[in-house]
């Protein structure tokens, strides 16, 4: 004879609570992997937009001192 802590009905609902427990966990891990993701885009793309900006500004520069420069 098998002598178990909880009886089999118990036992599914307890194994169930903890299934959806770990589905809840994982969608909240999901959508926090998926936050991240977009602010590390968005960086990215601030990044982009601030080294772009910095190479046309060293463009015109140059631009102006080779104007300037007299031959």
């Amino acid at each position: 004879m098998l002598f178990a802590p909880r009886s089999g009905e118990e036992t599914q609902r307890l194994l169930k609570d903890k299934a959806n427990d770990a589905k809840h966990r994982a969608e909240d891990l999901r959508d926090a992997a998926a936050q991240a993701i977009d602010r590390g885009k968005e960086k990215l793309r601030y990044q982009k937009q601030n080294l772009s900006a910095a190479v046309q500004a060293g463009k015109q520069a140059y631009r102006e001192s080779v104007e300037t420069t007299p031959e």
